[in-house]
């Protein structure tokens, strides 16, 4: 008997130590997938944070060693140069580069764009007061743009090709050449401080031109005509994706990223906002001209280091293009005008 119970009392002992390390076995695992699970959320956290910080946080390229720095920010942090004047936002951005002490590419193709868009409302305006049949006067405001160089398929494919160039210049609207200078005047000066001017107007003209034919080719049949920069502003995007994805390091990752960021919220807002009919297939033409653009130009420092001096001459071509294009506009504004007429 005695021995049958110091069995007993054995294994019950044995029990109890099996059961304790068993125990202690589930709560180290607990405790390592607490930690896990407490990991993970402080990781989205984190993401969470970052995000919102780069949504909230406007930044520039100093000019002296490339890196980002706040907007606002008079001197470097990293190099000590002053990388220009303070940059305000809104009504207050455009009007100062407007001004003449601040000439840049991106403040002169900001002007012709609203000076457009003013000549715009007075080819409308004499339209709507005898320019076109009563019966025609309700279509007043998209004849206006075909008549100043938009891109209408019927008129492009017999022959005017010239409106590739010049529909990049005009605005549907109030609201559309706002949105677009401002997404023009916050990536603009990105790419003129990488390229330089020569460069950057070079890109903008090209990455227009196959914006344009991406929306000719998908809108061939419709009827529907294109304005806007906005396809020349999303071929500035790629450029500068691929840029940052070739630098690599910080500043071009965080470009890169940005980039992308301004890339998807612009196509996603094609989709999601079809009432305001948004051109994607021209945004997509742009962007992927930009990024091809981008595998195959150097910055302004490497052109610096190879003692290129071509792109100037190059520059001035695409400028005498585009006054070219506005010429050829202008001659044919009576015969394109008959066109409407009789149509109508």
């Amino acid at each position: 008997m005695p021995a049958m119970l110091r069995w007993i009392i054995d294994d019950t002992k044995a029990l109890i130590a099996d059961l304790q390390r068993l125990g202690r076995r589930l709560s180290t695992r607990w405790q390592w997938m607490r930690l896990k699970s407490l990991k993970r959320v402080d990781d989205a956290a984190s993401v969470l944070d970052n995000a919102r910080r780069s949504a909230g946080t406007r930044t520039r390229m100093c000019t002296g060693c490339r890196a980002l720095i706040p907007s606002d920010a008079r001197k470097c942090p990293e190099c000590g140069e002053e990388p220009g004047r303070p940059v305000t936002h809104g009504v207050a951005r455009v009007i100062e580069n407007m001004m003449p002490g601040f000439v840049s590419a991106t403040s002169i193709i900001l002007t012709i764009n609203l000076a457009l868009y003013g000549l715009s409302n007075l080819v409308y305006t004499r339209l709507l007061n005898g320019g076109l049949p009563p019966g025609a006067r309700d279509g007043a405001w998209g004849a206006a743009l075909i008549l100043l160089g938009a891109n209408s398929p019927w008129f492009t494919i017999h022959g005017e090709y010239w409106r590739l160039v010049t529909y990049a210049f005009l605005h549907g609207g109030l609201l559309h050449i706002l949105m677009n200078s401002w997404a023009l005047l916050s990536v603009g000066p990105l790419i003129e401080d990488i390229y330089g001017a020569s460069k950057f107007y070079l890109v903008y003209l090209l990455t227009g031109v196959g914006a344009g034919l991406a929306s000719l080719l998908w809108h061939l049949g419709s009827g529907a005509f294109s304005v806007g920069a906005s396809g020349s502003i999303f071929g500035l995007i790629g450029l500068a994706a691929v840029w940052g994805w070739r630098r690599g390091g910080s500043v071009g990752e965080g470009i890169r990223g940005q980039m992308v960021q301004w890339a998807v919220y612009g196509l996603a807002m094609g989709f999601l906002l079809p009432g305001f009919q948004i051109d994607n297939a021209a945004h997509l033409g742009g962007l992927i001209t930009g990024a091809l653009m981008g595998t195959l130009l150097t910055d302004s420092q490497s052109a610096r280091r190879a003692g290129s001096g071509a792109w100037g001459v190059v520059a001035m071509l695409g400028v005498i293009i585009t006054l070219g294009s506005f010429l050829l506009v202008a001659l044919s504004y009576p015969s394109v005008l008959s066109v409407i007429a009789a149509a109508s």
